[in-house]
């Protein structure tokens, strides 16, 4: 009869057991899914700022206003590097893009 008790309170036990390993699994998945909308979100924010960065990159990059930077007087110290020391380096890629680079003075 204690065996048979014992054996009994020992499945319960182990029941109770995972069903606390169960729930609290449960609570775990509950609380990701309540976190993710605002994470989303947080996504969605970071790839609009990213995509106004570029257009800021590109906007800055673009030749008109880097020519129209050079002009300034910020910039006058800058010199364009001569024809002799620019050095074309073939791409093994594609032959028709060439890399420009400048000689150290």
């Amino acid at each position: 009869m204690k065996l048979k008790f014992f054996q009994i309170l020992v499945c319960v036990a182990a029941l109770g057991g995972m069903l606390y390993s169960y729930l609290n699994t449960q609570n775990a998945l509950a609380l990701c899914r309540m976190r993710l909308p605002a994470l989303a979100k947080e996504v969605a924010v970071i790839n609009e700022e990213n995509t106004r960065i570029s257009y800021d990159i590109e906007r800055f990059e673009d030749p008109k206003n880097l020519m129209r930077l050079a002009k300034q007087q910020a910039y006058r110290h800058l010199k364009q590097p001569l024809q002799d020391l620019v050095v074309l380096v073939p791409c093994p890629v594609n032959e028709s893009d060439e890399i420009r680079l400048a000689k150290a003075p």
